[in-house]
């Protein structure tokens, strides 16, 4: 990136007002471009901000505008890829940044796309979307036609026919987001990790992790509570502790399904200048299974 785009400030519009008190609305969010390139990237990852369509494909609700501290638009980004410019090409001292965001944004409509490409075996869908067992093969066997012209299932070998994510999200919608919403200590717990609230990090320093790590490696100890049982799940939280000097010990929540052997650490809890941020996947069932961890370990 051009030195001169280092103290470029910039407006991450989404679903703006019509015109009324903008003035005050851009003077409030001008931040850093990389700053403003990470908010739009939040913006896009969302699972609130798209839906599916009967096909599976990811559709944004919105788009997202870009304005300079002129308060001019210098682009808008339509989020199934079209781009209007409109003042960008003047500012020419700002375009590098402006590309910057916008290269970010496709990325982060690309990470969602492959997201919703992945695909899943029937079993592994009723499972996570907490259906009745069956429906997803009675499904496939009566529509079998049709999804195999639409390329949403496939023989995987002789036994198992896989389906895309986004489709199977687009036709059985999101149970598990609803079942993590329906708990309030699963939503208090969420916007404490969202606002960064202090005393997170102070519970998970509280927990046992034993005196001794449960592993090495080259890179850092890992501290480990005592498991425990949750449902169809189990579930542990881990301390490490990087042997380098530089980087500060953080914890992940581990949780497995009982019948399978692989580990799931997709949320990660740091600390930063005395607040904490959190990492985690964007699947609302996976998140769900975390929260219900870290509130049956007395984290909330």
């Amino acid at each position: 990136m051009a030195t001169q785009t280092q103290g470029i400030q910039l407006a991450i519009i989404s679903d703006a007002p019509d015109g009324y008190g903008i003035d005050r609305l851009i003077d409030k969010r001008l931040i850093p471009f990389k700053a403003a390139a990470s908010y739009a990237v939040k913006v896009v990852t969302d699972p609130a901000n798209y839906k599916f369509t009967g096909h599976g494909k990811p559709m944004w609700k919105h788009s997202i505008e870009i304005i300079d501290a002129s308060h001019y638009q210098v682009a808008k980004m339509q989020l199934f890829g079209e781009t209007q410019w409109d003042t960008v090409i003047e500012h020419t001292s700002i375009y590098p940044a402006v590309q910057y965001v916008l290269a970010s944004i496709r990325n982060a409509v690309s990470e969602v796309t492959a997201l919703a490409n992945q695909e899943m075996a029937p079993t592994e869908i009723e499972n996570e979307l907490g259906l009745n067992p069956g429906v997803v093969r009675k499904y496939i066997h009566d529509h079998r036609e049709k999804l195999e012209a639409d390329r949403i299932i496939r023989h995987a070998d002789k036994r198992t026919v896989l389906m895309r994510r986004g489709f199977v999200l687009a036709r059985w919608g999101r149970q598990g987001e609803k079942r993590v919403e329906d708990v309030p200590e699963f939503t208090r717990l969420m916007s404490n990790l969202s606002e960064m609230k202090p005393h997170v990090w102070e519970q998970l320093e509280a927990l046992d992790f034993g005196e001794e790590p449960r592993t090495k490696t080259a890179f850092a100890d890992y501290y480990r509570t005592k498991s425990i049982r949750l449902d169809a799940f189990g579930a542990a939280i881990e301390k490490v502790v990087p042997r380098s000097e530089k980087e500060a010990a953080y914890y992940r929540v581990e949780t497995w399904n009982i019948d399978s052997p692989v580990r799931e650490h997709d949320l990660t809890i740091h600390k930063v200048k005395d607040r904490i941020a959190a990492d985690y996947d964007v699947r609302m069932y996976l998140l769900g299974r975390k929260l219900k961890a870290l509130v049956s370990y007395g984290v909330r």
